[in-house]
């Protein structure tokens, strides 16, 4: 079985318990008129927060899986990510068809959270061969064309993926490649530093504990409850 390390699924358990809050938070608006602002403030912080904690920590387990393989070059890397990245970009897809059969087109996903990390993950390897802190300066180099593409728009929607939209465009969830790459590519850069030999190359201030356990399993079934757990909520709010 392959090493995983605790504390990196503890971190996206804790993504995730934070992105069913938000979800919940976001759903209560939505559907129900709760005074919940999700665009600002506090509720806009934990999304970022959320969004930035998961992708991090997959830049990361991308560098460590790299790493295990990395005497075979990138091709045989390919050969191990590439199957996942098929089978979360077809995951992918069904996000966008549902969101777009149920909502009537009015805030489709199109490229969201499951689309950037099947893509995102197949582009960081061509970047692998890099040091941790050339993998940090690109970051920096992605993040910033992305925020100064937040003032662009385009009058197609067919660049959505690289982070150019048209005018007035609106969905529920966007991941685009700039400045989301980046981010990734910094949390490559912290699995190659720390995490480079296949060991932990730290020490950590905490043991593991009853909590770390829980979130560590949350995290280790993150894609699985990703898919069900706005339909619970939903149904659930509805329900009520």
């Amino acid at each position: 079985m392959e090493e995983r390390f605790w504390e990196l699924d503890a971190l996206r358990g804790l993504a995730v318990v934070g992105m069913v809050v938000f979800h919940a938070a976001f759903d209560l608006s939505y559907f129900r008129g709760f005074p919940f602002d999700v665009t600002n403030g506090f509720w806009w912080l934990l999304a970022r927060a959320v969004a930035t904690t998961f992708v991090l920590v997959s830049g990361c387990v991308l560098a460590i899986s790299y790493g295990k393989v990395a005497n075979g070059g990138i091709r045989t890397a390919f050969d191990k990510i590439f199957p996942r990245s098929l089978r979360i970009f077809a995951l992918a897809l069904v996000v966008t068809a549902a969101t777009f059969l149920f909502l009537s087109g009015n805030g489709t996903i199109w490229f969201g959270v499951l689309h950037f990390m099947a893509v995102g993950s197949l582009i960081t390897l061509l970047f692998m061969g890099l040091g941790w802190p050339q993998l940090i300066w690109t970051g920096i180099v992605m993040v910033a064309a992305g925020f100064l593409l937040e003032s662009v728009t385009v009058q197609t929607p067919l660049l959505l993926w690289l982070g150019l939209r048209p005018a007035g465009f609106y969905t529920f969830d966007y991941f685009p490649l700039l400045p989301w790459l980046g981010v990734l590519l910094f949390g490559a850069a912290i699995g190659k530093r720390w995490y480079g030999s296949g060991v932990r190359g730290f020490q950590l201030p905490i043991g593991e504990n009853g909590l770390t356990r829980a979130l560590a399993f949350v995290g280790r079934h993150s894609l699985a409850i990703y898919f069900i757990h706005q339909p619970l909520l939903i149904g659930a709010i509805l329900l009520a």
